[in-house]
């Protein structure tokens, strides 16, 4: 299988109070832990890195600074679907492409690994967990509890093949449709695909107190 990702570094993060993938995480910062790990499952050459432009200078001397100078870079675009459909541009039509957000530092290359072979033997794959939380629903009919038995918290990476998500996004961005994820946008058009179950770390970075 031939193996691309996208390292979604666009983010504002507004409830972070800058932006925090250039925060430090354990003398890093937080963005290049996602890159290390992809990058020992997937080829330098073949990762795009999408953000906004206004950073480039800053993401281009840290990527030179740890040896990254290899990877492709793109500009983020209004909504999330945008900035993927632009590093999807970047990667091979035939590839399976892993779409990461870079604000999940913890991911582990032996995730990304497990997550690409099930991509490769389902069709596509996104990486999910069981939620153990209660959770609730309030609407117009009340408050009710789902079954929690039934309920996953999709995370990334999703990998799916490059030009049948760039399809997808370009679907869901004629129809004018309302997403929030890759996984969604193949829903859009009638994909199927594998959900691959893990125990591990892969939280996400929201607040400063996420990086304790």
């Amino acid at each position: 299988m031939e193996k691309a990702a996208v390292l979604l570094c666009g983010g504002s993060g507004s409830r972070f109070g800058g932006n925090k993938l250039l925060v430090k995480l354990d003398d890093k910062e937080v963005f290049l832990h996602s890159l290390e790990a992809l990058s020992k499952v997937v080829d330098k050459e073949k990762i795009v890195i999408v953000l906004a432009e206004s950073e480039k200078d800053h993401f281009l001397t840290l990527l030179e600074k740890h040896d990254f100078s290899q990877v492709k870079i793109t500009f983020g675009g209004k909504e999330r679907y945008h900035s993927v459909l632009n590093g999807l541009k970047l990667c091979a039509d035939q590839a399976l492409v892993a779409v990461h957000d870079a604000a999940r530092p913890f991911i582990s290359s032996d995730l990304i690994e497990a997550t690409f072979e099930s991509a490769n033997q389902h069709g596509g794959a996104i990486l999910c967990k069981k939620v153990s939380d209660t959770i609730k629903i309030s609407d117009e009919q009340g408050i009710r509890t789902l079954k929690r038995d039934s309920l996953t918290a999709a995370e990334t990476p999703q990998i799916f093949n490059c030009k049948e998500l760039s399809e997808a996004i370009n679907f869901v961005i004629d129809k004018q449709l309302s997403i929030t994820d890759d996984a969604n946008a193949m829903e859009a058009v009638n994909k199927s695909y594998f959900m691959h179950i893990h125990e591990g770390n892969n939280k996400k970075i929201t607040y400063t107190s996420d990086l304790d």
